[in-house]
């Protein structure tokens, strides 16, 4: 396994259950290589967990205490997995920031040693936030595309670095990135190659998650992993996303609770019963 050929993780327990690997392309071959020698240990010690709590003989332990060693060892082994596509997503997002800050470089002030220069960067850039700051957000995105047709750094570092809010955030932030591609095509290439390959880790991890999801589906048994925990691997990326997240949330603790409050309702109820027996 990891030689760089994906054809190679094609084993029974990812056919079983519809897996495709190879659809991927071939700058992804590596980390997916990787992502697949460490998952699929993983898998199979799911299903070997599985079959365990089925063997295993439990007779001499009370039918509470049993059905949660079960389920801790379940929760074990899918926790075990989502762990291992946790670091795998948040290794290619990290690379996306680490881009996107070389990206922003382009257009942050110069460093010098000597303090006069410094100060005089400092003060022509000051000169040029104070024209803007008599105009209309309209006439001050107008100024800042002006000098981006015109690449005028001055200007875009001016702004880019004011200690107050210029112009939109996301405008400034396009409009930055966009400079440093126009003069920097290789800083485009690697930006795009490092969205491409978060978006299939990120893609990959989700089918391997839900490969795990099928396995327990197959024998009829309930995923132990919470949505908080879901969701801590796989973070919500919109606005929408972090609210139907939290909703899904909210649902299950108050589930949760109440299901507690039965339970302990259930257990005060068979005291009481055995006390007045």
């Amino acid at each position: 396994m990891g030689t760089g050929n994906l054809q190679e993780h094609n084993i029974g327990i990812f056919e079983s259950y519809g897996e495709n690997l190879c659809n991927a392309p071939e700058i992804a071959n590596f980390r997916l290589n990787r992502l697949y020698d460490k998952a699929a240990p993983s898998l199979s010690n799911l299903i070997n967990v599985m079959t365990m709590n089925k063997k295993q003989d439990y007779s001499h332990l009370r039918p509470e205490i049993a059905k949660k060693k079960k389920a801790d060892k379940l929760h074990d082994a899918r926790k075990h997995l989502l762990n291992i596509l946790k670091e795998e997503i948040e290794e290619t997002s990290t690379h996306v920031v680490n881009v996107e800050n070389r990206i922003l470089k382009e257009t942050e002030p110069q460093k010098f040693d000597d303090d006069l220069k410094t100060i005089g960067q400092q003060m022509h850039h000051q000169e040029i936030r104070n024209n803007f700051l008599g105009l209309s957000i309209e006439d001050r995105n107008t100024l800042l595309n002006n000098a981006m047709d015109q690449g005028n750094i001055d200007i875009i570092t001016a702004v880019a670095s004011s200690p107050i809010s210029i112009v939109e955030p996301d405008h400034l932030l396009q409009l930055r990135k966009d400079f440093a591609f126009k003069h920097n095509p290789t800083l485009q290439t690697t930006y795009n190659q490092a969205k491409q390959l978060e978006s299939i880790c990120r893609m990959k991890c989700g089918n391997l998650n839900a490969t795990a999801k099928a396995i327990l589906m197959n024998e009829d048994i309930q995923d132990p992993i919470s949505h908080q925990e879901h969701f801590e691997v796989f973070q919500p990326r919109t606005r929408h996303e972090l609210y139907c997240a939290n909703r899904k949330i909210d649902e299950e603790i108050k589930a949760d609770m109440a299901k507690d409050t039965l339970h302990t309702s259930t257990l005060q109820t068979a005291d009481q019963i055995e006390q007045a027996a």
